[in-house]
């Protein structure tokens, strides 16, 4: 009696098991897959709501089956439909009929249920005991397998994590007594095309916006390039001044370089309080604000700009309930918000000694804008192949730059104004990889003409700049191809 109980007490524990995991094997490869991008602190709110949602369906089945065994193999079947459910969807969308989402939820529920009558009602134990544990072996192996491959990138972001919390603790010693040194604002536009990749890419000339930036004094270098079109070597080498990093290096290495940069330490060097503001999900880990001016998301992205939560989300029987429009609209307040800052005369100080830099994840994807500022409709915000959506979203940006830093200027005529991009227009297949690498390039120096950044890349035009600021020998570094 006492080993029937224990039997059972195992084969409880066993369904249960089998079922959690079935439900969590596609988040977590998912995480695996992306683990240098990451953290695994994002998943797991999606983890826990899997893993009930699996373990409640097994309870239930437990009602109707009266064996562990058949229950825990039905709803790890459930579980691997859910969680996969758009792969599912896309096989029925080859059938010469015209189906829509409720159609193929309720021709795969009527699968499901005749597969679990199947299950419960005519297989018997031993062969159902059988397939789970296949069924837990396999996904077990397969998770294992992904784990080891994300291992490296794990524990990097661990330590990564660790290194920017001591720099973010540590106490800043390293200011100096303040000088008398114009304001410098450092903007950083994702994405945004130059004008040679506009014209010959997207046959737009963007003249109103380049003659409008050297109507109010900015030097503009229109043959300016980088070494990479990947935003996280260009900006890890932007915040450090030199070519420091390499594709070639790991994302979390490049973060980490980037969080603990040369810029900080030269403002503070010559007596700058450093101020941030940015509209995007890459805003994190830019390691150089004393003060964060506005709150900005810190959720991660993968690769091609989404969060984790939404790869995930986007892969299950609710990915309609994926909120695309609701966070394109968030991103869209972000970046009118940060620009109505610049437009607020009351957030100027002209006494000096303020170093505020700007990120702006945009006109990078998800094309939210329109060329009026009115909100895109979703289903296009990642359309690369028509090149209106980008080019909508350039224009939007392109105005309002031009308001942003006539306000500066107009508020403060001493500053100094930095306009660069990481890359211009990338993932389009008519955009060649020259074509990538051509940026956004322009300074304005209190007004004074500044034709030693003409012709250089993003990394020697800050040398430059701040070489001449503070009477540093900076000479151009070698761009590293």
């Amino acid at each position: 009696m006492m080993k029937k109980k224990n039997l059972s007490i195992r084969s409880g524990l066993f369904g249960a098991l089998l079922a959690a995991l079935a439900a969590c094997y596609m988040p977590l490869f998912m995480y695996f897959s992306n683990a240098d991008e990451v953290s695994i602190t994002e998943i797991l709110p999606l983890i826990g709501a899997f893993a009930g949602a699996a373990l409640l369906l097994y309870a239930i089945l437990l009602l109707f089956a009266r064996s562990a065994w058949k229950a825990s193999l039905t709803a790890a079947i459930g579980a691997l439909i859910a969680t996969n459910y758009l792969y599912i969807e896309k096989v029925f969308m080859l059938l010469p009929v015209h189906l829509r989402y409720w159609h193929v939820v309720a021709l795969v529920a009527f699968i499901y249920v005749h597969l679990a009558y199947f299950i419960i009602k005519v297989l018997k134990d031993d062969p159902a005991q059988t397939a789970g544990q296949v069924l837990l072996i396999v996904l077990a192996g397969l998770l294992v397998v992904n784990l080891a491959g994300a291992v490296p990138a794990i524990v990097e972001n661990v330590s990564v994590a660790r290194q920017n919390r001591a720099v973010n603790e540590e106490s800043e010693d390293q200011t100096a007594s303040a000088m008398d040194l114009p304001n410098i604002y450092y903007f950083i536009f994702d994405e945004f095309s130059s004008k040679a990749t506009m014209e010959k890419c997207y046959g737009f000339s963007n003249d109103s916006f380049f003659h409008a930036l050297e109507d109010l004094g900015f030097t503009v270098s229109y043959n300016s390039r980088n070494m990479s079109f990947a935003t996280i070597t260009v900006t890890a080498n932007y915040m450090n001044l030199d070519y420091v990093v390499t594709d070639q290096d790991s994302s979390q290495m490049r973060l980490a370089v980037k969080a603990d940069n040369a810029t900080k330490p030269l403002m503070q060097q010559h007596g700058y309080e450093l101020r941030f503001i940015g509209a995007g999900s890459s805003v994190v880990d830019w390691g150089i604000a004393d003060n964060m001016i506005e709150s900005v998301t810190s959720t991660s992205t993968t690769v091609g700009g989404k969060t984790i939560q939404d790869l995930i989300l986007e892969r299950t029987i609710m990915y309609p309930t994926v909120d695309i429009e609701g966070s394109g609209a968030k991103l869209a307040g972000q970046i009118n918000t940060v620009f109505d800052y610049f437009n607020d005369p009351n957030h100027y100080d002209r006494a000096g000694n303020t170093y505020t830099f700007a990120y702006f994840e945009s006109p990078h994807e998800p094309f939210i804008f329109s060329a009026d500022g009115t909100l895109n409709n979703p289903r296009y915000f990642y359309e690369w192949e028509n090149p209106q959506f980008y080019l909508n979203q350039y224009q939007y940006m392109s105005g309002r730059i031009v308001e942003a830093v006539r306000s500066i200027i107009a508020n403060d005529p001493d500053a100094i104004i930095i306009l660069q991009s990481d890359h211009s227009a990338r993932w389009a297949s008519f955009i060649s990889p020259e074509d990538k690498v051509s940026i956004l390039n322009a300074v304005y120096y209190g007004g004074e003409a500044m034709g030693e950044i003409l012709g250089k890349s993003g990394v020697n035009t800050l040398r430059t700049v701040y070489g001449r600021l503070f009477g540093l020998d900076m000479p151009d570094v070698e761009v590293v191809e």
